[in-house]
């Protein structure tokens, strides 16, 4: 049991896109704008892995599933909090309300923290569920 040949090809075309992405933003110097571009198309993929971890959740219930939704809470709370993230980094204000700056990307970046922590608690109880 393992990862399949499709699986490598999907890891690794998606690295490559990274590496395209990258080098043409710093060629083109527009790293904001497809950090914009990146950062919506982030928010669009984890929505829609959303959806197959419910349908997951459906299909497998009890425990595993359980520990599906524990995930999926870390994968949407990321897919949610990255739009405010990329709206601080590209606008950069000094204050957001009553909050400073660093106060806010203290925040934002401890966010991030708590997302794969969430996410690592799930699969947490993924592997317990299965030593059973």
């Amino acid at each position: 049991m393992g990862l399949e040949k499709k699986d490598y090809g999907i890891i690794l075309g998606a690295f490559v896109l990274l590496l395209i992405v990258s080098t043409v933003s710093m060629i083109l110097e527009l790293p904001i704008k497809v950090e914009a571009v990146v950062d919506l198309i982030n928010a669009l993929v984890i929505f829609a892995s959303l959806y197959f971890v419910y349908k997951g959740v459906n299909l497998v219930g009890g425990e595993i599933g359980r520990a599906m939704s524990i995930a999926a809470v870390g994968i949407g709370y990321y897919g949610i909090y990255i739009l405010p993230h990329l709206y601080y980094h590209i606008a950069s204000p000094e204050t957001i309300g009553p909050f400073g700056a660093d106060s806010v990307e203290i925040f934002l970046h401890t966010s991030t923290t708590l997302t794969f922590f969430v996410i690592a608690w799930g699969f947490y109880q993924l592997y317990e569920s299965g030593k059973e």
